[in-house]
Order: structure tokens, then sequence, then C-alpha cells
């Protein structure tokens, strides 16, 4: 495993966390999209390694910003 996936794998795993924290103040429609996009870059095989990052970098920040 290179530190790229291991990078991908900290980086969704935080997305998980915080979203899971918004689904329990009872935004389950917002968690669910947020799972849905992320697991949607995750397992796109058109994106790259870098672009895969990149996307999850912004769906973090955009988590990061409901968090």
């Amino acid at each position: 495993m290179t530190n790229s996936h291991l990078a991908v794998g900290e980086r969704v795993t935080r997305i998980g966390a915080t979203v899971q924290a918004v689904a329990d103040r009872g935004h389950t429609d917002v968690a669910a999209a947020i799972r849905a996009l992320t697991e949607a870059v995750q397992h796109t095989p058109e994106f790259t390694e870098d672009q895969r990052d990149e996307l999850l970098d912004h769906v973090a920040d955009v988590v990061g910003e409901l968090g």
C-alpha cells in the first residue's frame, strides 16, 4: 500500500466521522448525499489517484464546513 492510498484512507475515515456527526444531528439526507459522493469518488475507475485525492480533499473541505 502506498502513502497516497493511506492518505486517501485517512481522509475517507475523517469524512465518515464528520458525516456520522451530521447524521446524528438529524441531517440524514445531507449525510447520505456526502456518503454517496465520497463512494463515487473512491470507485470511479476513470479517476487517477491524484484526481481522486484532490476530489476527496474538496469533499473533506465541504464536510469540514458542516462539522
